[in-house]
């Protein structure tokens, strides 16, 4: 079954009249070959056989999950995605404030969307996997060589760090290690809503949320959202310090969120959280866009086949001189 890392209720938006993507695939880029809009339905992109299906290996190893459904973590999506187009439809509408319960679960898609990406399992899990794991045993290599195995019988401490060593073995050499990694994680995050992206919530929540308005001029890619700090530098999942989060919520609107700017309306009155919209010149949209091609895995969309198009030959004009 194939599942979607990016959900089709927020690719929708950035769909021309006929419900298509004005599509770049940047694979091509690897083949030296051009890149050239592909119109696609979202149905058809960002899409992977069983990318969240917890399986049998998963379930033998973590005991706690034998009793959830295969498809349990993609269902926990279902939550927030069946409410996201009445929350979009809110701010489309150019309302002035969202209730608490409303900006909450909002936040919470927009925080999920960058968490369940293929392009955080990859570089947050995939890449860092021998890092993590070298730190781990190397630590308890440490606390065995000086464990007192005297109580048990017939083991020493040799043949403890000889049996530590293959279980090292094993997860460096198995390669669902990081899928079950990030599903776990999934699992443990729709529990119940803790952790990093309780932590990322509570402090965006303490800004003010500013929507900027262009027209039709935004792109989204297979991984929306960047941070850019104060030397310009632009990040996946920077949100501490001072940086300016965007997300692209439709081809006409972006979410910005400066961790300088307090709201203080918020601090005063809980219960509502303000919006604020402003138009944006072809510059400042210009910067938006530029920050979300840095992290892209496959696929650049937009709405605008004039842009895209635009965007394609800016790419090959550089790919050819490089």
């Amino acid at each position: 079954m194939k599942q979607h890392f990016l959900p089709q209720c927020y690719l929708k938006e950035f769909c021309n009249d006929d419900g298509k993507l004005h599509t770049l695939n940047l694979d091509y880029l690897k083949y030296k070959k051009k890149v050239f809009d592909e119109p696609k339905f979202p149905v058809e992109v960002c899409k992977i056989p069983d990318f969240y299906t917890i399986k049998d290996e998963l379930k033998e190893r973590f005991k706690d999950l034998e009793d959830l459904d295969p498809f349990h973590v993609e269902n926990q999506f279902h939550k927030y995605e069946r409410e996201y187009p009445r929350l979009l439809t809110q701010i489309k509408s150019k309302t002035t404030s969202l209730s608490f319960s409303d900006a909450f679960l909002f936040l919470y898609a927009i925080i999920d969307i960058k968490m369940r990406n293929q392009h955080f399992r990859k570089t947050a899990i995939e890449d860092k996997k021998e890092r993590v794991i070298d730190k781990l045993f190397n630590g308890y290599r440490k606390e065995l060589e000086n464990v007192d195995v005297s109580a048990f019988l017939n083991i020493t401490n040799e043949e403890m760090l000889d049996t530590m060593d293959r279980v090292r073995e094993e997860l460096m050499t198995n390669d669902n290690y990081a899928k079950n990694s990030h599903i776990t994680t999934l699992i443990g995050q729709n529990k119940a809503v803790s952790g990093i992206h309780l932590q990322i919530i509570n402090r965006l929540f303490k800004y003010q949320w500013m929507i900027f308005e262009s027209n039709n001029q935004f792109i989204t890619t297979d991984n929306p959202g960047a941070s850019v700090d104060d030397s310009d530098k632009v990040h996946n999942t920077k949100f501490a310090e001072n940086i300016m989060f965007f997300m692209p919520l439709t081809s006409s609107l972006c979410l910005g969120i400066a961790t300088v700017i307090f709201d203080q309306d918020f601090v005063g009155d809980r219960s509502q959280k303000l919006l604020t919209f402003t138009k944006v010149p072809p510059s400042f949209v210009e910067k938006i866009n530029q920050a979300q091609t840095y992290y892209i895995t496959k696929y650049l969309f937009s709405a605008s086949k004039n842009l895209i198009e635009e965007m394609a030959e800016r790419i090959n004009i550089k790919t050819e001189s490089a």
